[in-house]
């Protein structure tokens, strides 16, 4: 009777032994999978344009290596990069699993070059309507929107003067119509371009683009004989000058 107790006995602690290992074993492999899975082991970075993004923004996410991709918040990560440069429009921040952090980065494009009186030097304007130094790149590929008067801009801020957005809208609107112009030039009262035709085209940027474009396609359809030196499409009437 005894030996067989202590056979018993023998085999459930066996059994004990054996579930405490298989406990222990899992727990390691569970451990590894959960450290593979959601710790940050590598970053990755690229904008809209598939181009890799800047070092700075690399280094910056180079620094949550090692944190847990379940803990992590991104939001400090986003806020830090946004304020950064005022030529980012937006950064999503990904987590991939296994282990990898990613981010793109949406880059505003250079869509106007002013030239004021009270500038010594070109100034960028993006796509956010932000305001930027120029460089010679920008020069080449952008074009030129000459203001009059002066307009109250500050580098590194959004632009707010109602005159410039509203022709910079017409800007906008004239390259997506594919109208061909020489010169772009946002004056108080109005907004005028040169024709190749050497017509100074004259639009009111509070009323209907579509309207005053419809009207300058009409004038030069008509195959006048001289074209007029003046067209003033601010009117409801457009009036042409010799």
């Amino acid at each position: 009777m005894r030996r067989r107790i202590n056979s018993v006995s023998l085999k459930n602690t066996f059994k004990t032994v054996l579930k405490i290992a298989f406990l222990l074993v899992g727990f390691f492999f569970m451990h590894q999978l959960y450290k593979y899975s959601f710790t940050i082991k590598k970053t990755e970075c690229k904008d809209t344009q598939n181009n890799p993004c800047p070092d700075a923004i690399v280094a910056e996410l180079k620094r949550y290596i090692g944190s847990n991709l379940i803990t992590f918040k991104p939001e400090e990560v986003i806020s830090k990069i946004m304020g950064s440069s005022i030529q980012y429009d937006n950064f999503n921040l990904a987590k991939k699993l296994p282990g990898t952090l990613s981010g793109t980065l949406q880059v505003s494009e250079e869509v106007a070059l002013l030239e004021t009186s009270t500038t010594s030097a070109y100034l960028v304007v993006l796509e956010n309507l932000a305001v930027s130094d120029s460089t010679d790149e920008a020069i080449l590929n952008i074009p030129l929107v000459k203001v009059e008067s002066s307009p109250q801009i500050t580098i590194g801020e959004k632009l707010t003067d109602l005159r410039i957005l509203g022709g910079l809208k017409l800007l906008t609107y004239l390259q997506s119509n594919y109208v061909a112009f020489k010169d772009f030039t946002i004056a108080t009262d109005s907004a005028h371009i040169l024709t190749p035709q050497k017509s100074k085209v004259l639009f009111d940027t509070e009323k209907d683009f579509s309207r005053q474009l419809q009207s300058l396609q009409i004038i030069v359809q008509s195959e006048l004989e001289t074209p007029p030196s003046e067209i003033d499409l601010r009117y409801d009437k457009p009036i042409l000058r010799d």
